[in-house]
């Protein structure tokens, strides 16, 4: 499985799992573990992720180091 998806995944699972309406620090905390999970930590591409959109697709941007 390629990085991007990898870390795509990721992103869904961490908003599957705690929904919406939640504090971006929270988020951010539960992506970093998730991600850290995945051995995915330490690559120079990554995405952010806005958990405040009703459709997942329209809040991820890929983004390069």
């Amino acid at each position: 499985m390629d990085e991007l998806r990898e870390k795509i995944i990721a992103a869904i699972e961490v908003h599957k799992t705690l929904s919406p309406g939640l504090l971006e620090s929270i988020y951010e905390e539960a992506l970093c573990v998730e991600l850290e999970l995945r051995e995915a930590a330490g690559l120079k591409r990554g995405l952010l992720v806005n958990f405040g959109v009703p459709r997942r697709v329209d809040g991820i941007r890929r983004i390069s180091l």
